[in-house]
């Protein structure tokens, strides 16, 4: 054991008289301690609580950036100084409630703003807590869920590029917990295929359905595409409307749909492809769509859709055909014997099919 004292030699004369009292208040005036880096640690720590008590800061807005002044009092101990300064220099200049990643309640209001910039801060601290891998309760995520929904409309290009962004951190970090919320995930970045957007900001929602495909069960997401095919609603219909741009972003939706349709089906296992009624009328649907007269898009991409669709569950599907009206029936195995003779498979067909 080795006593110590703060006022002896050993810290050094150069400090002087006011530098020893300050000392005296951290450091008592015989502590007893173990001999080696406890006598360093506690020397260390009484020098820098008196370096930081000998320096007046002044008063701080409550958003200044990280570079300014720490929101600690003046008896903030040096630890907490020591790991301060080294999240900043991680973070740069970002408002300082960001550093506050426990308070989501503030994010979140900010992400709801009816102010652009707030908004847009709102998503910068939601990206870094998702990068941090700080996972929201469940009241946190139907919030944060209602707000993205409204998001999928925001007008200011700025917030939506970085909802976008934003959005991709959301699934990786919490896809086992959206599943009820894929739906509107999914439906929405389809349509937003069909927006008028830049060229950088369309590669941000194809790249958040790519993202999308890649994290949930695949079956959940056929069924919604079905759903959402059929849906009146919700599909874009092209003989509606004269607006030539109008007709042209139903246009890009539908090929949109039909495109994912047919990625998704390569993705697939065979028994995720189930033969139901809303399948049946969903097929029925782009069977349809295999004529569409205003657009050769639309035709090819309904046509690839029902040929995977065909060869990811070769006997369930021609199952299917076969409960379809005639002209249906007809119209899918014209196209679907054409493939097979042109791939040289026509073995695949089963035998006493429609094929």
């Amino acid at each position: 054991m080795l006593f110590i004292n703060a006022d002896s030699d050993f810290l050094g004369s150069g400090y002087g008289i006011s530098q020893s009292s300050r000392l005296s208040s951290s450091v008592s005036a015989m502590r007893v301690l173990n001999t080696g880096s406890d006598v360093e640690e506690a020397v260390a720590d009484a020098l820098l609580l008196g370096d930081m008590r000998s320096k007046k800061k002044p008063a701080r807005r409550r958003y200044e950036t990280y570079g300014m002044y720490s929101d600690d009092d003046a008896n903030s101990d040096a630890s907490s100084a020591c790991s301060e300064r080294s999240y900043s220099s991680r973070n740069g200049s970002i408002p300082t409630y960001m550093r506050q990643t426990e308070d989501v309640a503030e994010v979140l209001n900010r992400c709801a703003s009816s102010n652009w910039s707030e908004r847009k801060e709102g998503l910068m601290g939601l990206q870094s807590l998702l990068k941090n891998q700080r996972t929201l309760s469940r009241v946190e995520l139907k919030r944060l869920c209602e707000i993205f929904t409204r998001m999928f409309a925001d007008p200011h290009s700025k917030v939506f590029s970085m909802f976008l962004e934003t959005l991709v951190d959301f699934i990786h970090v919490h896809k086992e917990d959206l599943q009820d919320w894929l739906f509107v995930l999914l439906t929405q970045l389809l349509k937003k295929m069909g927006a008028d957007l830049l060229g950088s900001v369309q590669a941000k929602v194809q790249k958040a359905l790519d993202v999308t495909r890649e994290s949930f069960p695949h079956d959940l997401q056929f069924n919604i595409l079905m759903r959402f095919t059929v849906d009146q609603t919700q599909t874009p219909n092209l003989k509606v409307g004269t607006n030539t741009d109008h007709m042209f972003s139903n246009t890009t939706v539908k090929v949109a749909i039909l495109k994912y349709i047919e990625t998704l089906a390569l993705q697939m296992d065979a028994p995720d492809f189930v033969n139901s009624s809303e399948t049946r009328l969903a097929v029925s649907r782009i069977i349809t769509w295999t004529t569409e007269p205003k657009s050769s898009d639309v035709r090819k991409a309904a046509q690839a859709v029902l040929i995977s669709l065909f060869q990811l569950n070769t006997p369930e599907f021609t199952m299917l055909l076969g409960a379809l009206p005639k002209t249906f029936q007809d119209g899918a195995t014209k196209l679907l014997q054409n493939h097979l003779r042109n791939s040289g498979n026509t073995a695949q067909a089963p035998t006493g099919s429609p094929l």
